[in-house]
């Protein structure tokens, strides 16, 4: 199956690992690569399904419930995203992919001081990215507090990586901001 989805012989692997399940209900991998192979293919409720038998089956890993949050996050539900998220980060604190995803969940709730102390963590803990300091400038946006969102898009220049569109995105909205003060 896993050389199949590599091939991109998607309903060829598809077949084979679900065979393979057949034959091995217990097996937490199987769960793991239909999951991943049902994303490919666009089977969203398939992939969440197949998360929620993985979660059974490896109950103190947190890989299946990362993967609800990221599938719960492409289909708008926050809500949940955030509240799987949390229970990741119960088993995971250090975990800084499970962080952002809630800090970006709560944000896109319009959880603002909730989504602030998560980005707020991650920096704290080293991992600073350009990422966090946009989600950070998108918070002081929401909240009018230009200044703060000004000083957020200076820190992502120095971060992010150059000549991408997002970060002409982000010079020409620095600049409205500076125009606009």
């Amino acid at each position: 199956g896993r050389v199949l989805i590599a091939l991109n012989q998607l309903p060829a692997a598809e077949a084979a690992l679900q065979e393979a399940r057949r034959l091995n209900p217990n097996n937490p991998e199987l769960c793991d690569y239909l999951s991943y192979l049902y994303l490919l293919l666009g089977k969203t409720d398939q992939s969440l399904s197949m998360t929620e038998s993985w979660a059974k089956l490896s109950k103190s890993d947190p890989a299946p419930l990362s993967r609800r949050a990221l599938i719960l996050m492409q289909l708008g539900r926050y809500g949940p995203a955030a509240e799987t998220l949390t229970q990741v980060l119960e088993r995971d604190p250090d975990s800084s992919v499970a962080r952002v995803n809630r800090a970006i969940a709560r944000l896109m709730l319009k959880q603002l001081p909730e989504s602030r102390a998560d980005y707020e963590r991650l920096i704290k803990g080293g991992r600073e990215t350009f990422q966090v300091r946009f989600g950070l400038a998108e918070i002081a946006h929401q909240l009018n507090q230009s200044a703060e969102e000004q000083k957020q898009l200076e820190r992502y220049l120095e971060l992010a990586p150059k000549g991408t569109a997002e970060l002409t995105n982000v010079i020409s909205r620095l600049a409205a901001l500076k125009s606009s003060r």
